[in-house]
C-alpha cells in the first residue's frame, strides 16, 4: 500500500423538496429572486430546525433563510463587479452561518477565495479574502475550538495537490499543509469529519491513469487539528468509485 507524502505550505496570499422520516413529500417550493434563475449550491439548517440555501444567479450569491415548512424569512445578496459564486454555507458554533465564495475583483485579475461571517439574521459581521487563485477549497468546517477548515486542492509547480487551510475565527490564516501521492496524477479531498477527540478525518481520491484510463484510489487521512497528519490509508478500487462521507 503506498502512502500520501505530506508537506507544509506558505501561503501568502429552487426548486425544493423536503421528505419526511420515510420519504414522503412534506412540501415543494419554487422560488425566483430578482427576476433571476436561481442555482442551488449548498445548504445548512438553522438553529430554529428550518434550513438557509446558498444558491448562486447570474453574477450574484444568494443567502436565503427558510423555516421548517419552507417559507420564505429572509434573503442576503453578494455581488462582484464581475460576479460571485457561492461554493459552501455551513452553521457556526454561534448559530450564524459561514460562507464560502469565489469573488472576481476585476476580468483580468483572476479569482478569488472569500469567506463571510453571518448572524442568524444574515447580517455580515466579518469578511475576507484570502487570494488563493489556483486553490479549489470546496470543503468548509468549523471544528470545536472555533477555527475554521478549508479542504479542497490546490496547484503546486503544476501538480494537483489535496489542500487543507486552518484559518482563525477573525479570518487569519494559521496554517496551509498540502498532500500528494507521487504514484497519481492528482490529490482531491472531499469530505471532512471531526471526530470526538477533536481530531479530523478527511476523505477523497487520487487519480492515475491517462485520457483514455482514469482510475481513482480512495483515501483516507487522520490529522490532528493543526493540519499534522496522524495517518492514512489508500484504497484501490477497480470500478473507480471513491469513498465520501
Amino acid at each position: 500500500m503506498r502512502l500520501l507524502s505530506f508537506v507544509f505550505l506558505s501561503v501568502i496570499m429552487l426548486r425544493a423538496s423536503v421528505p419526511d422520516a420515510i420519504g414522503q413529500v412534506n412540501f415543494q417550493k419554487t422560488f425566483t429572486f430578482d427576476g433571476q434563475q436561481m442555482v442551488p449550491a449548498d445548504m445548512a439548517l438553522s438553529s430554529d430546525s428550518g434550513f438557509v440555501t446558498a444558491m448562486n444567479a447570474f453574477y450574484d450569491c444568494y443567502v436565503t433563510k427558510f423555516n421548517s415548512q419552507g417559507t420564505f424569512v429572509w434573503k442576503k445578496k453578494f455581488s462582484s463587479p464581475a460576479g460571485a459564486v457561492s461554493r459552501s454555507i455551513r452553521r457556526t458554533l454561534s448559530n450564524g452561518y459561514l460562507l464560502s465564495t469565489y469573488f472576481t475583483p476585476g476580468i483580468t485579475q483572476g479569482t478569488d477565495l472569500g469567506l463571510i461571517k453571518l448572524d442568524s439574521l444574515g447580517n455580515v459581521f466579518g469578511q475576507k479574502h484570502m487570494g488563493l487563485e489556483t486553490a479549489t477549497l470546496d470543503m468548509m468546517l468549523e471544528i470545536s475550538n472555533g477555527n475554521i477548515l478549508l479542504a479542497g486542492s490546490s496547484v503546486l509547480n503544476n501538480r494537483q495537490l489535496g489542500s487543507m487551510l486552518g484559518i482563525q475565527g477573525n479570518g487569519t490564516l494559521n496554517w496551509s499543509v498540502a498532500f500528494d501521492d507521487t504514484a497519481s496524477n492528482g490529490v482531491i479531498i472531499e469530505r471532512l469529519l471531526e471526530l470526538t477527540d477533536g481530531n479530523i478525518v478527511l476523505s477523497g481520491y487520487s487519480s492515475y491513469g491517462s485520457q483514455t484510463v482514469n482510475a481513482k484510489d480512495g483515501f483516507l487521512i487522520k490529522s490532528a487539528p493543526n493540519g499534522t497528519m496522524i495517518w492514512n490509508k489508500v484504497y484501490h478500487f477497480l470500478n473507480g468509485e471513491t469513498l465520501l462521507m
